[in-house]
């Protein structure tokens, strides 16, 4: 540790704030951990004084997982958002109490999951479209629509932009203005308007109406004010770049009122900037004006500095400056987008033989598709490796077991709105008998019948083909029929009760079943979070069905708290996009970039609903949104993006494109033209 990050840890300054300054690798995150440990063991300062503000749960983990501090009271190592619902659950009453919108009888906040405002939204979309005939113009699902209604109502909330100017900002933004566009934008405030009022009124809250009620209600009020500066006298914040407005608003409040405020900025970062982060709302209203503390030294600059700095010159100002010397940065272009994928895996293939260890290599593409992913881990399963894909959400029911919950539902439940085909009930019994797909093949034929949508399943009797399938498989096949009958006979149970009953008397008792009981336990608290939300609409009148619906359309898992210690714990490849890469707080030796054509490296900003940056206290709400100005931010962020990972590669640099993409167009992004120009044209083969 040089005499810098001491006089951090120890904090020997005369003000009582400081930025400090440092590009990825720099050890920012490490000083503030120290400095954390610091103030516990040595300046016996309380846990509870401490505020620490990460980027998300994988940061959170990252602290907890390097501090080892015994007989400390509580910690406050928390997102952004997760301390807000911990104050917004502490003082609900003061909360109830100023906002008129909240039923009276709303005893404690609940918190929307991503599933149930996904549902509830989608149901308003499409009442919306069918019966008062909004939203004419648009051509998109219901579903989608919804995505991009809560999108811009989280990102509106985030920099607290009055959520009745939401549609205006979107039309004043467009150069082509008409007036089918303008009713389209005032539907989607009509929608957003009557979903926060049935929410509030049931004291149901998602991301974006927490900010809300926090900023409005929280932090504005005298007596929660003085009990915040009371109880916070040292704050630490991680990622200052990556704040939103309403998070630096906040920050902005609470440093003149603290002992200690440390606070981590990445110069050349902001790749949240397409998700609410306003890097130029941070620079100027609080790094401008604290105490700026740099970091010099950098893992990454001796190795990839002027690389970083030639690609990044011609990223923004599309120049062709040309690197002099390079030193561990490999290029090979193929012409097909098969022929690259392969390429590429050889070459983790080649690196692994040669000693180099799985958590050491990290795979990055913006395209991460099913094709490159089954390849990629085939091939590395062969040396005994695995890859670990961060970026891809798996459904809830690619699991075997949480599949085998949802289609026992179905069959115990008789939902008539829900297809259940024979590969469905097929793929049950192949899991809950044991059974190999020539056998189960004979069976389903014999079993399943489908009557009006209701699928039952028929006795056997036959003894030909009893024969055929076996006693032993016949006798379990007999087991689970009679379970449904008697099920069915039974007290029906809300959709969670039945899936722990499944679980312990049916699944437990496979030969994986005990190590499958994370994801079955994930699915039982998803359904358990659903089922008390969407109960409270009287509008929706069954629970249970709307959740294996939702289920069953392909609806995402979140990242379980289990499934990250294992993702920190354990040796992978790492597969990911570039953002969320950088999300994970991950730092690799060898980084593998593929597809660098691809245009994706820098999507569009602007979709038919959305627009990030129009959504921000930066932008004036009579500009007009040029191609110029999306072309400019499309630079900004690609940069951001480009300059952001290089900082977390510490070997070795590996660049794979193919002329043509997956779909036979050719190829030639921002990115791929910057890089090609950096070698003057030449290719260096890997």
């Amino acid at each position: 540790m040089n005499d810098t990050q001491k006089r951090i840890v120890n904090y020997e300054f005369d003000t009582n704030c400081i930025v400090v300054n440092g590009s990825s690798a720099t050890g920012k995150t490490t000083i503030a951990i120290e400095r954390y440990r610091h103030m516990i063991e040595n300046e016996n300062i309380k846990s509870e004084q401490i505020l620490v503000l990460v980027l998300n749960r994988i940061q959170s983990l990252i602290y907890r997982s390097n501090l080892d501090i015994k007989g400390c009271g509580e910690i406050k190592i928390t997102s952004y958002f997760g301390f807000i619902q911990k104050e917004l659950i502490r003082f609900w009453p003061l909360v109830v109490q100023k906002c008129d919108l909240i039923g009276k009888d709303s005893i404690k906040p609940v918190f929307h999951t991503f599933e149930t405002s996904q549902c509830l939204m989608n149901r308003l979309v499409e009442f919306k479209r069918n019966k008062e005939g909004l939203l004419l113009g648009l051509n998109s699902p219901s579903d989608r629509i919804a995505i991009s209604v809560i999108s811009n109502l989280t990102k509106a909330s985030l920099p607290s932009i009055s959520i009745e100017e939401i549609g205006t900002r979107l039309y004043n933004s467009l150069e082509n203005k008409d007036l089918i566009k303008q009713n389209i934008f005032k539907d989607m405030d009509n929608i957003i308007d009557y979903y926060i009022k049935r929410c509030l009124e049931k004291g149901i809250i998602d991301y974006g109406i927490s900010v809300f009620l926090y900023n409005k209600y929280l932090l504005n009020d005298p007596l929660y004010k003085e009990y915040l500066v009371r109880n916070i006298k040292h704050l630490i914040v991680d990622n200052l770049e990556e704040c939103t407005p309403s998070q630096i608003d906040f920050i902005k409040q609470l440093i003149p009122y603290t002992k200690t405020s440390l606070l981590l900025y990445n110069p050349d970062g902001g790749f949240g900037i397409r998700h609410g982060a306003d890097p130029l709302y941070t620079k100027m209203n609080i790094v401008n004006k604290y105490k700026n503390v740099s970091l010099d030294y950098s893992y990454s600059k001796n190795k990839f500095y002027d690389f970083q700095m030639c690609v990044s010159n011609n990223i923004v100002n599309s120049t062709t400056r040309k690197i002099e010397k390079y030193e561990d940065i490999y290029i090979s272009r193929s012409e097909f987008r098969s022929d690259m994928i392969e390429s590429l895996t050889k070459q983790v293939v080649t690196l692994l033989k040669q000693g180099i260890k799985p958590k050491d290599i990290a795979v990055i593409s913006p395209v991460n598709d099913i094709v490159f992913e089954y390849v990629l881990s085939n091939n590395i399963k062969q040396l005994g490796y695995e890859v670990l894909n961060i970026s891809r959400k798996s459904s809830i029911v690619d699991n075997p077991y949480s599949y085998a919950l949802v289609i026992l539902a179905c069959l115990c439940y008789e939902f008539e709105k829900v297809n259940v085909n024979e590969d469905d009930v097929k793929n049950l019994l192949l899991l809950l008998m044991n059974i190999d797909p020539i056998r189960v093949s004979i069976l389903i034929k014999h079993i399943y019948e489908n009557k009006d949508n209701i699928i039952l399943l028929k006795e056997i009797k036959d003894e030909k083909i009893k024969d055929r399938v076996g006693d032993r498989y016949i006798e379990k096949y007999e087991f689970i029929r009679k379970w449904i009958e008697n099920y069915k006979q039974g007290e029906r149970l809300n959709i969670d009760e039945f899936f722990r009953k499944v679980y312990l008397e049916i699944l437990i008792t496979l030969p994986a079943g005990k190590e499958n009981i994370n994801a079955c336990r994930e699915i039982v608290d998803s359904a358990t979070n659903f089922i008390n939300i969407i109960s409270k609409f009287e509008s929706i009148k069954d629970p249970n069905l709307e959740f294996i619906k939702f289920i069953k359309s392909g609806a995402k898992s979140n990242e379980s708290i289990y499934t990250l210690e294992e993702r920190l714990s354990s040796s992978f490849v790492t597969l990911a996009t570039p953002s969320t890469y950088l999300a994970s707080g991950s730092y690799n030796k060898i980084h593998i970039w593929a597809d660098l054509g691809n245009d994706m490296w820098s999507p569009r900003n602007v979709t038919e609903l959305e627009n990030p940056y129009v959504l921000t206290k930066t932008w004036n709400i009579n500009d007009i949104y040029t191609e110029d100005i999306e072309e400019k931010n499309r630079k900004r962020y690609l940069n951001i993006i480009f300059k952001s990972l290089i900082g977390r590669c510490k070997d070795k640099l590996y660049l794979f494109d193919s002329i043509y993409s997956a779909s036979g167009y050719e190829q030639s992004g921002i990115l791929l033209d910057a890089i090609i120009n950096a070698f003057g044209g030449d290719i260096i083969e890997v």
